[in-house]
């Protein structure tokens, strides 16, 4: 019994140190609940606090001298909105005390998150990858840019069960001057940071580009230097690019970055699209199964003799002289590459649009069926099959098509007619 009065002051003594003589301002202690102090120095501290009203939890921190806060997170951060950056209120001054609230971060620093996992899942990296992009070109667009500079795997969180990805930590974050030709500072993470961190040059938004392209190759491999290369070769090209000593031999904006990373996406997409096309063709299938193919890529098993009997007419497609087969994509001015010069040539048919006439992925979701046989495209069916049935009792050679990966990026066609290639 004297053993628990003596234990008793003791508790009460050390909650009055770690609580009752925090004194916040009345603002904050009327919304706010102090759940534990995670951090202090001699110029503050940083609290996890809980809203009284909706039990949402937040990041406090105090700061005590105001000569150290040019720069602030805080500062920085107030006012912008993108689901991928902390959400900063507004600093709140009290006595000679400033006060920095933000929400708190569901997730864990990608360092973390890796250890948890056996496998390392590459679409999951892409995807997280990308998101960082769309953060980097949301700060990197302001009207004076924010160049984080301190992009490493314990900044990046991920949430496991949403995968939403934040970027968090800009306490050496800087707004770009277009007049200043060196930092004069050092600073950030060695292995994360490009040459320019150390005086060698102003850092700018490439800058975040090449510690992306060293946390991508951290990802995949384990390893910050390129001594380490990535198994996979097009992944290894963006890293070494990202990673170039010099700025202007990187990707020059994160939305460059960005698009090669989805790139790299869609052909993984496309690989397994032409890959379940081939067994198809090579399989028996049973009539459910004929059905969908046929949907898929044509009627291309039918025999002559199983057309339907329609009158054998001489060609009435009047599209232009074969494409040749030369490997490479159109030289028209396209917004979008494709593979199969023939493809896009009855892309351009179906839209009525001429081969110079520029191709947006827009104008892709608006392609509803293709037609094509041999080595012509038609704009219809009725066109079509008057030639595909003359050519079959005429012509003895294939057509030049023989890939089947552009037809990812159309996922709108309802009706596929691609027959008689490779």
């Amino acid at each position: 019994m004297a053993q628990d009065n003596f234990k008793k002051p003791l508790l009460e003594s050390f909650l009055k140190i770690a609580f009752d003589e925090v004194s916040l301002p009345q603002e904050l202690t009327a919304r706010f609940n102090i759940v534990e102090r995670v951090g202090h120095n001699d110029f503050g501290e940083t609290y996890i606090i809980s809203d009284k009203s909706t039990k949402d939890l937040y990041v406090l921190k105090s700061q005590h001298d105001f000569s150290k806060i040019s720069g602030n997170e805080a500062e920085l951060l107030y006012g912008l909105e993108h689901k991928g950056l902390p959400s900063f209120e507004k600093p709140l001054e009290s006595g000679e005390t400033r006060y920095f609230l933000r929400r708190y971060i569901e997730g864990e620093p990608l360092d973390e998150y890796l250890s948890d996992i056996p496998v390392i899942d590459t679409a999951r990296m892409i995807d997280a990858l990308i998101s960082v992009c769309d953060i980097l070109v949301y700060l990197h667009s302001q009207p004076e840019p924010i160049i984080h500079r301190d992009i490493k795997p314990s900044n990046i969180i991920i949430d496991p069960e949403s995968n939403a990805v934040t970027l968090i930590d800009f306490g050496i974050s800087r707004k770009f001057s277009e007049n200043s030709d060196y930092d004069t500072t050092y600073f950030g993470t060695q292995k994360f940071a490009p040459p320019e961190q150390y005086g060698f040059a102003q850092t700018d938004c490439r800058t975040d580009i090449y510690s992306l392209g060293v946390v991508m190759r951290y990802w995949l491999t384990g390893a910050t230097d390129g001594r380490e290369k990535i198994a996979d070769k097009d992944l290894e090209k963006i890293a070494a690019k990202c990673t170039a000593l010099a700025p202007e031999s990187r990707y020059q904006n994160a939305a460059a970055l960005k698009k090669a990373l989805i790139r790299y996406k869609e052909r993984g997409k496309r690989r397994v699209i032409a890959l379940a096309a081939g067994v198809f063709c090579c399989c028996a299938v049973s009539p459910a199964a004929y059905f969908i193919g046929s949907l898929i890529v044509g009627n291309m098993a039918r025999s002559p003799e199983s057309l339907p009997e329609r009158p054998v007419e001489a060609p009435v497609v009047t599209q232009p002289d074969p494409v040749p087969d030369t490997g490479t994509q159109s030289s028209a001015d396209t917004d979008v590459a494709f593979i199969e010069p023939l493809i896009e040539h009855a892309v351009r048919i179906f839209l009525g649009l001429d081969d110079d006439a520029v191709l947006s992925e827009d104008d892709l979701l608006q392609v509803t069926a293709l037609f094509i046989t041999y080595d012509k495209a038609a704009a219809s069916f009725d066109d079509w099959w008057p030639y595909n049935a003359y050519s079959r009792g005429v012509l003895d050679y294939t057509g030049p098509v023989h890939s089947l990966e552009d037809l990812i990026m159309m996922p709108n066609i309802e009706r596929l007619h691609i027959h008689n290639q490779p």
